[in-house]
């Protein structure tokens, strides 16, 4: 799940959740409006993302093995650098 706080973070927080459930092959929890301090106060984008939970044995295995972790960090480095082209794309020329 990918929580968001302002409007014009929603597509951010879609774009993410949406590709890192393909990329992972997790369960696409969707996104949701939350006012987390962290993300109330931001003054740049911001999403939380929850990609597992520890409280879940078998969510928590997979968080544990370190070729899950790498595939995860590098979906979402993929996924914020495509975001980043949409944006530098949308500015005025």
């Amino acid at each position: 799940m990918v929580f968001y706080w302002r409007p014009e973070d929603k597509q951010l927080a879609e774009l993410i959740q949406n590709r890192l459930s393909e990329k992972l092959g997790l369960r696409n929890r969707g996104t949701r409006i939350e006012p987390f301090a962290v993300l109330v106060w931001s003054s740049v984008p911001a999403v939380l993302i929850e990609l597992a939970f520890i409280s879940n044995r078998h969510e928590a295995r997979r968080l544990s093995n370190p070729q899950f972790r790498e595939k995860a960090a590098k979906a979402l480095a993929d996924v914020l650098d495509e975001w980043h082209s949409q944006k530098r794309k949308s500015l005025p020329q």
